[in-house]
């Protein structure tokens, strides 16, 4: 299976002990996150393409019109 996303698909912030903590690396972890966790109850090879704060369409807090530096696929 392959994924293809944003923060959501990185697991941003899901190892955060509550909304108020700062990112950091060990805050993050895909293992836990919708991908992973389809991955293996299927049973599934997984391949990520995903970063954390560059959206697919639009970058968070971007401009509405453009953005030259959004993912592209």
């Amino acid at each position: 299976m392959e994924f293809i996303g944003n923060s959501i698909t990185c697991g941003y912030g899901i190892m955060a002990r509550s909304k108020f903590m700062n990112f950091s690396n060990s805050t993050e972890n895909h293992y836990y996150t919708y991908a992973g966790i389809a991955a293996r109850r299927l049973n599934a090879e997984s391949m990520v393409v995903a970063r954390s704060g560059i959206g697919a369409y639009r970058n968070y807090n971007g401009p509405r019109e453009s953005d030259k530096d959004i993912m592209m696929v």
